[in-house]
């Protein structure tokens, strides 16, 4: 038989999402020595449960085996059966949940995210600066010194769905840490060098964002009026016909075969 927490069950659901949360949140918080410790269930007299934990939440809400139970079934958590108690923590399912429902709830907060290439490119350049500040080093970047460029802090809501967009359309390559919502390191991919240091490539689409951000450079430069409105025109037209066939313009004007 399910819990009270099944998910089926509203209330249930949303006590288990709880308990989740807690769990979370006490797992990614160190001990006085520095580690991370795995969460204690404990039944006393074989009736009394409770959670210990030098970082568990005191206002969270009370734990049974049953509920353990249900979120291991649902392969959001781990749970140790031990003879004295249980141990659990979460799984890294269960950690991505989190992170999905907490960008669901900054949606619903402050609205739909920015996809324009001139909000996110920004976020672009400035991981690619800071990782050459840093040595360029192989296993990336702290997001914080990326966000330093920016002038905002690494938990900020657009600045996060900006790695987001950047890493499903592989320009960042994103490590990601259990309890966390900031990614543990950032590092920029060879389709971001193509794009922002004008590495050499066949990737169409890098040639076409760097026309892109060449042409919207030279509107946001250009004093004269007549000649500004040409440039939107032009970059217009480039929306317009897409990346594909500007790209593959360039590729023969570029080899004289046109």
């Amino acid at each position: 038989m399910a819990s009270e927490g099944h998910p089926n069950n509203p209330e249930g659901a949303s006590r288990l999402r709880a308990i989740l949360n807690a769990a979370a949140e006490a797992y990614a918080t160190p001990s006085a020595n520095g580690r991370r410790h795995r969460l204690e269930h404990r039944r006393e007299g074989g009736m009394q449960e409770s959670v210990e934990h030098h970082a568990w939440p005191p206002d969270a809400p009370e734990v049974q085996r049953a509920d353990l139970v249900d979120l291991e079934e649902f392969g959001l958590m781990n749970v140790e059966r031990l003879q004295r108690h249980w141990l659990f923590w979460p799984t890294r399912e269960g950690h991505r949940q989190l992170r999905a429902a907490a960008q669901e709830a900054g949606l619903t907060e402050t609205g739909r995210p920015n996809a324009d290439w001139s909000a996110v490119r920004p976020v672009l350049g400035a991981v690619v600066a800071a990782w050459e500040e840093a040595g360029a080093p192989p296993y990336g970047i702290e997001p914080g010194l990326a966000a330093a460029h920016l002038d905002i802090d690494a938990t900020d809501l657009d600045f996060a769905r900006s790695l987001e967009m950047l890493k499903a359309a592989k320009y960042l390559g994103v490590e990601e840490e259990m309890g966390n919502v900031v990614p543990l390191s950032i590092r920029p991919l060879e389709r971001a060098l193509q794009q922002v240091r004008g590495w050499p490539g066949t990737d169409s689409e890098a040639v076409y964002q760097r026309f892109l951000t060449a042409v919207n450079s030279a509107v946001e430069q250009e004093g004269d009026e007549v000649k500004r409105s040409k440039l939107e025109r032009l970059r217009d037209f480039a929306v317009e016909v897409g990346s594909g066939t500007l790209s593959e313009l360039i590729a023969k004007a570029a080899a004289g075969s046109l």
